[in-house]
């Protein structure tokens, strides 16, 4: 009776060890690096819109962005996509929709205001920064195959 039972135990064991339960999507290098790359056209924009302009003669009217706006909105639409498809992936989604929703409200205070200042450029870029970084450290926790 005590073999059958260290036996059953012991199989028992081997097959909760061999179980797998995966709560979390596994590591995308490709969103990865998409999501560094997004990061380094956030803050090139924002650096460059601060030390390159003076706030002066319309130098930060919203048209002389516009470009630049569009290209890091259809990035992070790029980024809230792929999430979106990728199962058990919750908590990426919720930040790349608010980051998405955050830019956008940015873009559209400055086009309102057809300005922005140094203090807006800062707290901005402050915050996509840290969005952005928050969405790496997630996908780095996340599990490789």
């Amino acid at each position: 009776m005590k073999k059958r039972i260290i036996i059953l135990s012991m199989f028992l064991a081997v097959i909760a060890n061999s179980c797998k339960v995966t709560l979390v999507p596994n590591y995308d290098g490709a969103i990865a690096t998409q999501i560094d790359n997004t990061l380094k056209i956030v803050d090139s924009f924002y650096l460059t819109m601060l030390e390159t302009t003076k706030n002066k003669n319309n130098d930060r009217a919203y048209f002389h962005f516009i470009n630049s706006y569009i290209n890091i909105e259809i990035e992070l639409q790029s980024l809230l996509d792929k999430n979106r498809v990728r199962p058990l992936n919750k908590n990426s989604i919720a930040i790349c929709e608010n980051t998405l929703k955050q830019f956008q409200k940015y873009k559209s205070q400055h086009k309102t205001d057809n300005q922005i200042s140094d203090a807006n450029i800062i707290l901005n870029r402050m915050y996509m920064h840290d969005e952005l970084v928050r969405m790496q450290m997630g996908e780095a926790f996340k599990p490789t195959n």
